[in-house]
């Protein structure tokens, strides 16, 4: 979810339910001068249908931006991808994505999850074919995206395509529902082949939700369970971080809470970033206020080196979501109250030492109905 613009990061900056975002289909983007994240301008698809969900899901990868729109044309979803003019630094729709057997479909939510890595961008479908769910695969060939061999497993109501996360020639592929994490390498031009058998840690259940997130940096992973039962504790929640070892991909650990608290529902959201991951508890504390955790890998332990605990209101749900690149990170809290009903708000920070993130700003967008 980041990118970069004069080497700063870009964070694509999204709002969830009620809000301009669902309403007019827009997407705010924000960038770094000078120390400072300031809204650059509004992204808005070319004819949005209504309740399209433009921006359930979003990607940057260097100059180009997807968006995904999961419920556009009754839940059969789209996805719109952006360009970086390098004459006036504007954003432009290059092009809208839709599946090929988008009319064989009645509700396959493609756009739920999307992620671009140069040029490749990888699309879920989770409830393609009856929630058996799909991977769809574009490839940018002549400044046009075409659409390569979906990637298909065939397992009913798996939710697979949930998640994606795409790096280089691997894209990690959760299936929320059946509760497993697939690898797949490219197999020349068109094709993935899976890698080795599924990621399932032997004490992850059928509700855990695993697999809701997933994210890849180098040679590790890390999949979310939000849903899991830590120390006993209901939903309290738990992330799972796997080693690409000379045998294949392995369970390197599971962190959880050292104080599981029920429905804490830590893992809601995860990023990694070399040898940092993040991971969000969207109930972690008060009434559903959230708190996000910071782990650091020191030598071969992840160890937790910071806690992250705005002072939000009741029901901001901070940590909903998180994205990282460099020293910053962003964490979201989509019920933030500061410019209206669910208004919704991100807090950026900086990593001023080896173990500390700073609040750097908080941006809300200036444009709310």
């Amino acid at each position: 979810m980041t990118a970069e613009k004069y080497c700063a990061p870009v964070y694509v900056v999204y709002q969830k339910f009620v809000n301009a975002i669902l309403i007019r289909a827009k997407t705010f983007l924000y960038f770094l001068s000078e120390s400072v994240f300031s809204e650059e301008f509004s992204l808005e698809a070319l004819i949005p249908s209504p309740n399209a969900n433009f921006g359930t899901s979003v990607s940057v990868s260097g100059m180009t931006l997807v968006v995904g729109a999961e419920f556009e044309g009754r839940n059969k979803g789209a996805v719109y991808v952006f360009t970086q003019s390098y004459t006036d630094g504007r954003w432009r729709q290059q092009q809208k994505l839709e599946a090929s057997d988008r009319e064989y479909e009645r509700k396959h939510r493609f756009g739920c999850s999307v992620s671009i890595h140069g040029n490749t961008i990888a699309v879920g479908a989770k409830t393609h074919q009856s929630g058996t769910g799909a991977v769809y695969i574009f490839e940018k060939v002549d400044q046009t995206w075409l659409e390569m061999i979906p990637i298909l497993l065939g397992e009913e109501r798996n939710e697979f395509g949930a998640s994606v996360a795409l790096e280089g020639e691997t894209v990690v592929v959760g299936a929320s529902f059946g509760k497993k994490i697939y690898v797949f390498k490219r197999q020349g031009f068109y094709s993935w082949f899976l890698e080795g058998k599924p990621l399932v840690p032997i004490d992850v259940e059928g509700d855990d939700r695993y697999g809701h997130e997933v994210d890849i940096s180098g040679n590790y992973i890390i999949a979310s369970a939000h849903h899991h039962d830590s120390d006993g504790q209901s939903n309290s929640g738990a992330a799972y971080i796997f080693y690409n070892s000379q045998s294949g991909w392995v369970l390197d650990t599971k962190i959880a809470l050292v104080d599981s608290r029920a429905h804490a529902e830590f893992g809601h959201s995860v990023a990694i970033s070399g040898a940092i991951v993040v991971v969000g508890a969207l109930k972690g504390r008060g009434t559903r206020q959230g708190a996000v955790y910071v782990y650091e890998l020191k030598k071969t332990k992840w160890i937790l080196s910071d806690t992250l605990e705005e002072s939000v209101d009741s029901y901001d749900y901070y940590g909903y979501s998180v994205s990282i690149s460099r020293n910053y990170l962003a964490v979201s809290a989509f019920g933030d109250d500061d410019l209206g009903q669910s208004a919704g708000a991100v807090y950026v920070y900086n990593k001023t030492s080896n173990t500390t993130f700073r609040h750097q700003m908080q941006v809300n967008s200036t444009y709310y109905l």
